[in-house]
């Protein structure tokens, strides 16, 4: 009986491994420079890739009340195929300028 559960547990947790790892996404967040002026403006971006990003909901981003928002969010996707493997990733784009001097951070 204790052997029939464990086997039981077993393949759900592999099935459950594979779905994950069918639809594994990555993300990455970055600017176009770190330092900048008062009156410079910069890009950050937040890119999702993966396989498979339908399952993807809308972005929530981090507090922005340091900087004007010049633009954004701007969005851009992509779709590959190549022999026979699929591959996607969706970018969202903010055109930002700091609304002071001094080192600020951008949350997660």
């Amino acid at each position: 009986m204790m052997l029939r559960n464990l086997l039981k547990y077993f393949s759900l947790s592999l099935i459950f491994v594979q779905g994950m790892l069918l639809y594994a996404q990555t993300f990455s967040a970055s600017v176009s420079n770190p330092k900048v002026g008062v009156n410079d403006r910069f890009e950050l971006s937040f890119t999702f890739s993966g396989e498979n990003l339908n399952g993807l909901k809308d972005l929530i981003p981090p507090d922005l009340g340091n900087f004007i928002v010049l633009s954004g969010p701007n969005s851009s996707t992509s779709f590959q195929f190549i022999n026979g493997v699929s591959s996607a990733s969706e970018t969202f784009t903010y055109y930002l300028k700091p609304k002071s001097v001094g080192t600020i951070t951008i949350g997660s």
